[in-house]
């Protein structure tokens, strides 16, 4: 007796095919950076208001390199997520002045996948990697100008490394230091926005716009 095409009496090679595919399936979304002075992957603009949020996976045994970044060089706001000696530390500004959230309770250099959501919620911002968290509240008398810069004037959303012409064009940065960090060597993946400001209700999966 068939089903499909497939005896019954092969149900086991059938049901470990199928366990081998839901293991590999995950990571062909996922890309390879190899860390070079020239390797980064390019993604659309992220609208960072005031209730919004971005998260990504990433797998290394690198312990220092840049995961993330983003900026408005026009307001000094940005947004920076690297690994520091093997922990996830998030720096930004979004208008009230340079926060440093850190999230080492463990080593994410260990080669395993990891998760970390970068969420604002009104004044507080909260970096998670797994299950670990760091929060900060940033009091504003105006909420609404606890944004990330200007969507028109954003930059792009740069992942492991920027463009190596932005080391010609420092000014163009909020925060020049960022094109001469490591670059990231390992794998990403899954790359969501959540754009309340925009009216979208759950996160979106972003594509890649360019990978060197």
């Amino acid at each position: 007796m068939s089903l499909f095409g497939i005896n019954i009496s092969d149900c086991w090679s059938v049901k470990s095919i199928l366990v081998f595919l839901a293991t590999i399936l995950p990571q062909m979304s996922a890309f390879v950076l190899e860390g070079s002075k020239t390797s980064y992957a390019q993604f659309r603009k992220w609208d960072g208001g005031t209730n919004s949020a971005l998260s990504f996976e990433f797998r290394t045994e690198q312990t220092d390199g840049l995961l993330l970044y983003t900026d408005d060089s026009s307001t000094c706001d940005f947004l920076e997520v690297k690994l520091v000696a093997s922990a996830v530390r998030l720096r930004f500004n979004t208008g009230f002045g340079g926060q440093i959230l850190t999230v080492g309770q463990q080593k994410y250099s260990d080669g395993s996948w990891h998760k970390v959501d970068v969420i604002k919620n009104g004044a507080n911002t909260t970096l998670s990697v797994d299950k670990a968290s760091d929060s900060v509240i940033c009091d504003g008398e105006e909420l609404e100008s606890l944004v990330l810069g200007n969507l028109s004037s954003n930059q792009y959303v740069y992942v492991g490394g920027l463009p190596s012409w932005y080391t010609t064009k420092l000014k163009a940065l909020a925060v020049p230091s960022v094109a001469f960090e490591p670059r990231f060597r390992g794998s990403f993946r899954n790359l969501m926005y959540l754009e309340t400001g925009t009216g979208a209700a759950d996160p979106e999966k972003q594509e890649m716009m360019a990978y060197k």
